[in-house]
């Protein structure tokens, strides 16, 4: 039998056994699936085994004995196939014991009450629908206006009033007012979709910032955490323009043109020196400098995922070039490439598995400066979570992540990251992976209506964990 004729009979086996058999490839796609899901409950409880470490050293050897009673042929003839046999358990554990394991129970019992009281709640939020009916009374009967809260990590807490249909039916208006510690504070108004011709639509962003604290490592993919670590305030304001064309159902063109005006001082966090002691506008341009800046952008975008709340396949692909020339002045000028791709793959049980690559180009024009505020940063949560915003700088960056995402409540999925990115001067020809820098974590978040509501992330790199927590946050 040739080898062309040896394929074919093996292939037509192949078809005939799926014929005969498809329950065979659903029990392992079922088996498959327990599987997985085993792993994920135990992955889901990572922290709670953290915790309960010192407990499990100075309990584990002092467990009870549990003894069985054991069922004759006879017993098991009377019992009826309805019935479920329960094996007793019988405590042996003697006083000397029983003080022995006593720290080792007070150690673990505000980790067991702390889960019994969010099994609680979590029980609660979901048979009173706590969610839905908070934001019900928050929003009107249409659902077209409504007062929500707010939370980020960056700007602090506060309310934001939106307001659909306000110019045309698919317009969207959206005030919101943050604050936080140290003054910080933001105020933000922005209109979004206003149709003006078929295809085109309008986008207007009005927005002031005070941001009291803002991290700086200094330039570089070599810095130090502790020994580099010094904090400016950065006051921004911004005004921008943008006119959009909806090429197709996935396909957008955007132009957007924007001024700043954009001030340094120093650093309020007195934990850390300020940026301003340690150095000057001469060796970090921008420092202490105020710098008005004009903007143009161009923007693509190709949007192919399935659907945008939840979607469980198809990809977002984003390519924006922007250019900034001081105003009034010709110290700063420079130019920024950004280009996005990401892609969802569904793998089984509402399983997505998500992969995101990303890399920023900024170049300065001529012999002009670019305010280190604006160069390429890795270290925040939309890039390597587990590190400081700002943590790396420089004029390049190259950016790489992969997220596993699973439901664990009609409204909730918990997730699963690895990040992994690199700043340099110029990444094409200083690209190194010793220079690699890596976070990974776990996460929950709550999806509405129109996206995520809140979202919860834990992240550990080489400088430890952080926490990123937001609320009906807007980037």
């Amino acid at each position: 039998m040739t080898e062309k004729n040896w394929m074919a009979e093996l292939a037509h086996h192949h078809n005939k056994i799926r014929r005969q058999h498809p329950e065979d490839r659903l029990m392992i796609l079922r088996m498959f699936g327990v599987i997985i899901s085993f792993i994920e409950q135990k992955l889901s409880k990572l922290i709670a085994f953290c915790f309960t470490f010192i407990y499990i050293l100075t309990v584990a050897i002092e467990e009870p004995l549990l003894a069985q009673t054991e069922i004759t042929p006879a017993d098991k003839a009377q019992t009826s196939d309805s019935v479920q046999v329960q094996h007793k358990k019988y405590r042996s554990r003697s006083t000397v014991e029983a003080i022995v394991s006593f720290p080792g129970v007070l150690v673990y019992l505000p980790l067991k009450l702390t889960f019994k009281g969010f099994g609680a709640i979590v029980s609660y939020v979901d048979e009173k629908k706590v969610v839905q009916k908070t934001r019900d009374f928050l929003t009107s009967d249409d659902g077209r206006r409504g007062v929500l809260p707010t939370y980020s990590d960056r700007t602090g807490g506060g309310i934001k009033f939106f307001q659909k249909g306000l110019l045309t039916p698919k317009s969207k208006l959206s005030m919101s007012i943050t604050a936080g510690l140290r003054s910080r504070r933001r105020y933000q108004l922005r209109l979004r979709r206003v149709q003006l011709w078929h295809v085109l639509s309008a986008d207007l962003l009005a927005r002031h910032k005070f941001l009291p604290d803002e991290p700086f490592f200094g330039i570089g993919p070599d810095t130090d955490f502790e020994d580099d670590r010094s904090n400016f305030a950065h006051k921004q304001t911004t005004a921008q323009v943008a006119v959009g064309a909806n090429l197709d159902e996935r396909f957008t063109a955007k132009v957007m043109v924007g001024f700043e005006v954009n001030r340094t001082l120093p650093g309020r966090n007195k934990r850390y020196v300020s940026t301003t002691d340690v150095a000057t506008s001469e060796t970090l341009p921008g420092l202490e400098t105020g710098v008005n800046l004009a903007r143009f952008q161009v923007e693509v975008r190709h949007d192919s995922r399935n659907r945008p709340v939840r979607p469980r396949s198809g990809g977002v692909e984003l390519l924006r070039v922007g250019f900034f020339q001081e105003s009034g002045g010709d110290q700063f000028g420079f130019w920024k490439a950004t280009l996005d791709f990401s892609r969802q793959f569904h793998l089984f049980y509402n399983r997505t598995l998500i992969f995101r690559v990303a890399g920023e180009i900024t170049e300065p024009f001529s012999d002009r400066d670019i305010p280190f505020y604006y160069l390429s940063e890795l270290g925040r949560k939309e890039t390597i979570r587990g590190f400081q915003r700002g943590r790396f700088r420089d004029l390049d960056m190259l950016f790489g992540s992969a997220e596993y995402r699973y439901p664990i409540w009609h409204i909730m999925d918990a997730f699963l990251f690895v990040d992994a990115g690199q700043v340099a001067h110029d990444i094409f020809n200083d690209f190194s992976i010793s220079d690699l820098q890596v976070g990974y974590g776990f996460g929950i978040q709550i999806w509405g209506r129109e996206g995520v509501i809140s979202s919860l992330a834990v992240g550990k790199s080489k400088d430890g964990f952080r926490v990123y927590f937001g609320l009906n946050r807007e980037l």
